[in-house]
């Protein structure tokens, strides 16, 4: 028989944004926001992804199909 309990460990984040969302008084949902807001801004975010321009092909003249 298993008896462990259920309970699942959240991430510190999920506790600030639930003290955002269910906060009695406008100051306690500040804080919370402002801790959230902090732990988003102290993680390291990879440099974005450089995309090339595609290549152009070189101009067909039509002298060249023989038309």
């Amino acid at each position: 028989m298993n008896t462990a309990s259920p309970f699942v460990a959240l991430p510190e984040r999920f506790n600030w944004l639930e003290s955002m969302l269910f906060a009695p008084e406008p100051i306690q949902a500040t804080r919370a926001a402002e801790r959230y807001v902090g732990h988003l801004l102290s993680q390291p975010v990879p440099p974005p992804r450089m995309v090339t321009a595609p290549t152009l092909r070189e101009p067909v003249s039509l002298a060249a199909l023989d038309l």
